[in-house]
């Protein structure tokens, strides 16, 4: 797990986030999966919520926690997956 302190929230890997969601009975999709967020971080005030799954960040992939920050320099948008719901989250203004 990778803390990702400039976007208040903690993060596991893809191998973690798939088998999560395996375990779960939901479809194991490549990404990141939020396992806390600060409730004072910009990603708590975007809407992000523990057990969603990042798949991609500035129209980037997202499979490590690496992945995100490095795609986060470019743009605050993210493609999340919650449950078996599609959502963009940009942190800078919440769900679109």
């Amino acid at each position: 797990e990778r803390l990702a302190t400039d976007f208040g929230l903690v993060v596991a890997a893809a191998a973690t986030a798939m088998r999560v969601r395996r375990e779960a009975g939901l479809p194991p999709l490549p990404g990141v999966i939020v396992r806390h967020v600060d409730p004072r971080g910009p990603a708590a005030a975007a809407g992000l919520r523990e057990g969603d799954l990042v798949t991609g960040a500035a129209g980037r992939p997202v499979r490590t926690a690496a992945d995100l920050r490095e795609t986060l320099r470019g743009g605050r948008g993210l493609e999340v997956v919650r449950g078996v719901e599609e959502l963009k989250i940009d942190l800078e203004g919440g769900t679109r």
